[in-house]
């Protein structure tokens, strides 16, 4: 599992093009702004993600539900959004669907 989540260090972009999260401007900046966190490789770099969705698909449905995501972005671009890595750190009922 550590060499899944040091694969962005050695496998950076040699072609100029954006192919993983550690290849873009924002982790170049977090690198420069906070270099002792940036020198160990284990460090985890994590995100979170919203969505609104409906799980019964019915379009006159009073409520719906939100869902509150947490991603490790230090993984590999095939493993980030696998079932497995993905972590649910809140899930939130509203009273109204929002479309």
């Amino acid at each position: 599992m550590l060499e899944l989540l040091q694969w962005y260090a050695t496998n950076k972009s040699s072609d100029g093009f954006v192919w993983h999260v550690a290849d873009g401007k924002t982790w170049a900046h977090v690198d420069a702004k906070w270099p002792v966190f940036a020198a160990e490789f284990q460090n985890l770099r994590l995100t979170r993600s919203t969505n609104d969705f409906n799980p019964f698909s019915e379009k006159l449905c009073q409520w719906s539900t939100w869902l509150v995501c947490v991603l490790i972005y230090n993984l590999p671009p095939w493993l980030t959004i696998k079932r497995f890595f993905v972590l649910v750190a809140l899930i939130i009922p509203a009273k109204k669907m929002y479309i």
